[in-house]
C-alpha cells in the first residue's frame, strides 16, 4: 500500500458489500487455519489449491509462475513466520522489515515497514486491507493485540 493514503479520508465505494469478503471466508485465512490449526499439509489446503488454480488459469499468482516455487518459497516463509511469532510474539515490521520473499509479488506492492493496514468504512466498520497472513497467524497463536496502520 502506498504511504500517501495512510491517514487520509478517501471517497470510495470499497466498503460496499459486493466488494467485501468476511475475514474467516478469506481463502488465505482458511488455508492458514487448515495448515496451522488442523495440521493439514500445505498441498491439501484451500489456499494452496486456490493458488494452484490461479497459476494454471493466469500463468502466475502474486509473482509466482509455478506452484512448486510457491510451495518452496511462500509456504516455507509462512511456516517460518508462524514459528517466529510463536517463539517471539508479534515483532513490528519496522524492526524485522517484513522479510517477504523477493519472488513474492507483494514484495513490490507494499511498504515492508508498515504494519497490517486497516481501513475504516463509511459505517464505522473496520476492514483489513493488508497483513492477512500476519493477522491470521497472530490470531491462531492467541496474540490479542498487534499494531496496525490506518
Amino acid at each position: 500500500m502506498n504511504k500517501q493514503y495512510i491517514g487520509k479520508i478517501i471517497d470510495s465505494d470499497f466498503d460496499e458489500t459486493s466488494n467485501l469478503v468476511e475475514f474467516d471466508d478469506n481463502i488465505r485465512v482458511k488455508g492458514l487455519k487448515e495448515h496451522f490449526y488442523k495440521d493439514i499439509n500445505w498441498l491439501d489446503t484451500t489456499y494452496f489449491k486456490h493458488v494452484k488454480s490461479k497459476i494454471n488459469k493466469n500463468g502466475e499468482y502474486d509473482g509466482y509462475k509455478d506452484i512448486s516455487t510457491f510451495l518452496r518459497i511462500r509456504c516455507a516463509y509462512l511456516d517460518d513466520l508462524f514459528f517466529s511469532m510463536k517463539k517471539n510474539g508479534y515483532v513490528k515490521n519496522k524492526i524485522i522489515g517484513n522479510n517477504v520473499p523477493s519472488q513474492d509479488g507483494r514484495f513490490n506492492r507494499y511498504d515492508s515497514s508498515l504494519e497490517p493496514l486497516v481501513i475504516i468504512g463509511s459505517n464505522g466498520h473496520i476492514f483489513l486491507k493488508t497483513g492477512v497472513h500476519r493477522v491470521t497467524i497472530a490470531k491462531i497463536i492467541g496474540i490479542k493485540k498487534i499494531p496496525v496502520n490506518v
